[in-house]
């Protein structure tokens, strides 16, 4: 392993720099990192103590917290985590591959063509033509249209339509001052976040027709700096102020909401699972094993439970059947009085 060390780690190089540090690879290539780290279980285990005793955890790039601890050319800011990490060898596996680059929303859509990635959507929900749904979680009807982007949406109020060609992200949010809520980022699917475009169009142009002040939207940002990336146009909780950028509302995006949401999709995903085998007569002894938790085997529960109500009159033997899976996953849960209840309901359909 002495061969794959690695001692120093070029964060963003420019050319001239990957040749002074002696990174240019025959055929003039250069080696790219994944962007994954691996732990062993000792380091892990002092990462998750280390989080779980902190207080709050501030922003951490991956980057410039993590690999240049490793190396020791810039110690996180975080002392705790720099101690942690100090001394630790840094090692690579180098894999011969091809490398794409999705810098941006437009790189990505022609990479995935359209779909549904990790989302639970309501009934009547509706994708056009090239249409990706990210991450979401809607009890509500989503229509989206041809080309367009939507991620994140979580706990809409009604109905919602999107226009073709459009990207809408609802990042949760977690101001500085201790403030928590979300905004919800929108864009043209082809817009560069580098560029002064929005929607297409020069981003002035449309500054003017939304009556708003360009001074307003990038506060003391030299005009040859003032792109999408940094302007402040989105609401924060649907209110006037504060209105986040891009990028701030990158860096302010609250992990604790992220991996709570990500946990609801994962028990909504799980329980439409185990409802369909429950459906098929399938023996649902061996999926209780690997459940994620309580409120996913107290859902199936509920919702077995809940059909067996609708089949009592037209379809008692079914009805007695969900009654009792519904059982075992009370049971499972911990839930015995649930679950009695439904074991008893399961006798008298009988």
């Amino acid at each position: 392993m002495s061969s794959t060390r690695v001692y120093a780690f070029l964060q963003k190089p420019t050319p001239a720099q990957v040749r002074a540090a002696g990174g240019i690879l025959p055929g003039d290539k250069v080696a790219l990192d994944t962007g994954l780290l691996h732990f062993d279980a000792g380091l892990s285990a002092g990462l998750s103590r280390l989080a779980s005793t902190l207080p709050e955890i501030p922003f951490l790039d991956l980057y410039r917290q993590f690999t240049l601890s490793l190396t020791g050319e810039a110690p996180c800011a975080l002392p705790e985590l720099a101690a942690l990490l100090h001394g630790v060898p840094f090692h690579c596996s180098l894999v011969e591959g091809t490398f794409t680059h999705v810098g941006t929303t437009s790189h990505f859509r022609r990479l995935f063509k359209g779909g549904v990635v990790d989302s639970i959507l309501a009934p009547g929900s509706k994708l056009g033509p090239g249409a990706l749904v990210i991450e979401c979680y809607s009890t509500e009807p989503i229509r989206v249209g041809a080309g367009a982007i939507v991620h994140g949406l979580t706990d809409l109020s009604g109905p919602m339509t999107v226009a073709e060609d459009t990207v809408v992200h609802q990042v949760p949010i977690h101001l500085p001052d201790g403030r928590r809520g979300f905004v919800v980022r929108s864009y043209g699917a082809e817009d560069d976040p580098k560029t002064p475009t929005w929607f297409g169009r020069p981003i002035l142009e449309v500054l003017k027709s939304l009556d708003l002040d360009p001074e307003e939207v990038w506060p003391g940002v030299p005009q040859h700096e003032r792109c999408l990336w940094n302007a402040q146009l989105f609401l924060f909780n649907n209110n006037a102020l504060p209105r986040l950028s891009l990028a701030t509302s990158t860096e302010y995006a609250d992990a604790e909401a992220l991996a709570e949401v990500r946990d609801r999709r994962r028990d909504a995903n799980w329980r439409a699972s185990a409802v369909a085998l429950a459906r098929s007569e399938t023996d649902v002894r061996p999926l209780l094993i690997h459940s994620p938790g309580i409120n996913a085997l107290a859902g199936t529960g509920r919702a077995l439970s809940a059909e067996a109500v609708g089949l009592e009159a037209s379809a008692p033997s079914e009805a007695a059947s969900r009654y009792f899976q519904a059982s075992l996953f009370y049971d499972q849960a911990g839930l015995a009085e649930e679950s009695a209840h439904a074991r008893s309901a399961a006798f008298s359909a009988v």
